[in-house]
């Protein structure tokens, strides 16, 4: 079953994963999503369910939320969620792995449901223990964002791909005891690929299957960030925000958050390659609006950093007469730049 497929009417679960917009005016809905507890005590994925469902006499728990929320300077509204778990009074949660599996896995279906493979990544590999516990049933729901979180992973980000990439060479079997991310959403990711290790390594693999598409949806992080002036409009957002709201801690809390949420959801991004690069002639760059000049009435973008060199390498091989990519701000704050760590969605 899709995991973004059609709503159940039929009450075929007894445990619902509940994501709530933090910011119920910006226009987002909650989602919902279904799980059955079997009688011999298996967890099984039943589909995304009405969002208006009611569950008043349901056993409501708190969920875990991805990260800490200040982890992040910015997240697109549907990314901004808090996490329940709704149990039906017939449903008894005995088991600890089970209950610790339900209270995590909220945020991980969320950032599938939002088609962010890198988020998606991200979330797996600081509970990776948790989720295996129940592998199968986590392969199943990261299929979706699978190809696109494995790339953003080895090459969207400087991380240690080194027991990928050798489980890939060897055309390894996956044991459902591994939590390494890379492999994990290889195995997961298996079907659409059809990875033929014998013939091609991994940038060939990843160039093959996007030239056989004629679009593929990225979440990727930029480096190089620490090297561009875009950040320090960061900090004078903040400053002229301050200044804005006054006194009234409560009052100015809240007015500082959201104008400070709608300004950065407002910044226009262009990614466009660079062949004249004397240093990286497969560079994609990537320009963000300038903070500064925004708030002061101007426009024109500036320079916020690149793609990684091995992913932007991957894509200009697959795309060699393409030079401009559609692009748009997902979050401030990754693992790899921490807060000020700038995440694109990109179509290439």
């Amino acid at each position: 079953m899709d995991i973004t497929g059609n709503s159940k009417d039929s009450l075929d679960f007894n445990i619902a994963v509940i994501a709530s917009p933090v910011n119920s005016n910006r226009g987002t809905e909650r989602r919902v999503w279904g799980f059955r507890k079997s009688i011999t005590g298996q967890l099984d994925y039943t589909g995304k369910l009405d969002s208006s469902m009611s569950f008043e006499g349901w056993q409501i728990l708190e969920g875990s939320p991805f990260y800490s929320p200040s982890y992040y300077t910015y997240l697109s509204p549907g990314l901004a969620c808090s996490f329940e778990i709704a149990v039906h009074p017939d449903c008894i949660l005995d088991s600890a792995g089970m209950f610790s599996y339900l209270t995590h896995i909220g945020p991980l279906i969320m950032a599938v449901d939002e088609n962010d493979g890198l988020l998606a990544a991200e979330i797996f590999s600081r509970r990776s223990g948790i989720f295996m516990k129940n592998a199968s049933l986590t392969l199943y729901l990261i299929k979706n964002v699978a190809v696109s979180g494995l790339f953003s992973w080895v090459f969207g980000r400087f991380g240690d791909t080194a027991e990928f990439l050798s489980f890939y060479k060897a055309g390894s079997m996956f044991d459902s005891s591994c939590t390494d991310t890379a492999c994990v959403f290889f195995e997961a990711a298996k079907d659409e690929l059809l990875p033929e290790p014998q013939k091609e390594d991994v940038e060939e693999m990843f160039i093959r299957y996007f030239k056989g598409r004629k679009e593929v949806q990225l979440t990727m992080g930029l480096v190089g960030q620490r090297f561009r002036n875009w950040q320090d409009g960061l900090e004078f957002l903040d400053s002229v925000i301050k200044i804005q709201t006054g006194d009234d801690f409560q009052s100015a809390s809240t007015k500082m958050k959201d104008a400070k949420r709608d300004f950065l959801g407002s910044l226009s991004v262009c990614a466009q390659a660079e062949p004249s690069n004397n240093y990286d002639p497969n560079a994609i760059e990537v320009f963000v609006d300038d903070i500064e000049a925004k708030i002061a009435g101007n426009t024109g973008r500036i320079k916020a950093g690149y793609l990684r060199a091995s992913g932007a390498a991957v894509i200009r091989m697959s795309r060699p007469l393409r030079f401009n990519y559609n692009a748009q701000l997902v979050r401030i704050g990754n693992l790899q730049e921490g807060r000020t760590g700038i995440v694109i969605k990109i179509t290439v």
